[in-house]
């Protein structure tokens, strides 16, 4: 059956199929062009990023910002991006107040071998594994070393500016407010609760910075908070929903190599960066990982396999800053 209409209808009936057709070809996608990746953000130049801040000098250039409340340091860079390595403490400047629970004021953390390390726009804090290391150097087996065993990365900071020498002016605030003494997992362990680290309410003190040629000291305010504070907890703080700590961090300059720890002698020493070596009879040399004790061979320390020494055979540098500087 053919159907028939006159010629006004038949316009009309053409006119109403365009324009659903055209409203149709209209609310399909377009296809978007690929837009180029997102550049990096320019970064001020030098003198720009550093007016109004307070400089000092001494194992590293230090920026202070008491305005905006941080902490800025210049790592300069060698040819494969390493900015630096150092000895690095952590201790309780104000803690708890509780012994049991592992925080208590002066309590130390871990010394280890930091390096600061350049990658791309950022800068990496990498902690060394000297749990393990080659017994007799060959490059083969510290290359294995190297590669069987993983360093940590902890942190990672935006390069604020660079300098026209080429050094890198990074803030440091957010390395100095982390959880690095581990007051979470100590809080934890005592059955005290499930804290986690509050930022908004943590941050460095700006003011308390201490710069020395061979050592720096910064001390961090960091504010942990739990819903279901332990009865230890509620028993000291005021409010056992929010406990603020002071963290205190120190970074030493390595010892030059040849270092071996001075025995016999109660004469404090500006070399010595292992005081308690010489009171285990043990001796001491030094990599490129810094002050590294050995048990003394004899019938009390046998000499050990090469697994058994690299476990055994790591001495805290403990309090090392002492030994580099005075602190107050």
């Amino acid at each position: 059956m053919t159907l028939k209409f006159g010629p006004m209808r038949a316009g009309l009936l053409a006119a109403t199929a365009a324009g659903i057709f055209g409203q149709a070809a209209l609310a399909a996608p377009v296809p978007k062009s690929s837009s180029p990746p997102a550049l990096p953000e320019q970064k001020k130049p030098f003198a720009v990023a550093i007016k109004g801040l307070q400089a000092q000098k001494g194992l590293l250039p230090v920026y202070l910002d008491k305005a905006g409340g941080r902490v800025l340091v210049v790592l300069t860079p060698g040819v494969d991006g390493d900015c630096g390595q150092f000895i690095y403490q952590v201790d309780m400047r104000a803690g708890l107040g509780s012994t049991p629970i592992g925080i208590d004021r002066a309590t130390p953390g871990e010394t280890q071998i930091i390096d600061f390390k350049r990658r791309g726009h950022k800068v990496v804090a990498e902690l060394q594994n000297n749990h393990f290391r080659a017994g007799d150097g060959a490059p083969a087996e510290v290359q294995a070393v190297r590669e069987s065993f993983p360093p940590s990365t902890i942190w990672s900071g935006d390069i604020v500016a660079e300098a026209p020498d080429g050094g890198l002016l990074v803030d440091i605030s957010s390395f100095l407010t982390r959880d690095a003494f581990g007051t979470i997992e100590a809080l934890k362990d005592a059955k005290q609760g499930d804290f986690k680290l509050a930022t908004d309410l943590s941050y460095p003190d700006v003011d308390g910075v201490q710069v020395f040629p061979e050592n720096l000291e910064f001390d961090a305010h960091e504010t942990f908070t739990s819903d279901n504070p332990g009865a230890e907890v509620r028993g000291i703080a005021p409010d056992p929903r929010s406990v603020t700590a002071i963290e205190h961090h120190t970074l030493v300059k390595l010892p030059p190599p040849g270092f071996v720890t001075r025995r016999g002698s109660s004469t404090p020493s500006r070399s010595r960066c292992c005081p308690r070596a010489s009171a285990r009879s043990t001796s001491a040399t030094t990599s490129s990982t810094g002050c590294i004790a050995r048990p003394a061979a004899g019938p009390t320390a046998p000499i050990l396999s090469t697994p058994a020494r690299a476990r055994s055979s790591r001495v805290r540098c403990f309090w090392g800053r002492c030994a580099y500087g005075r602190t107050g």
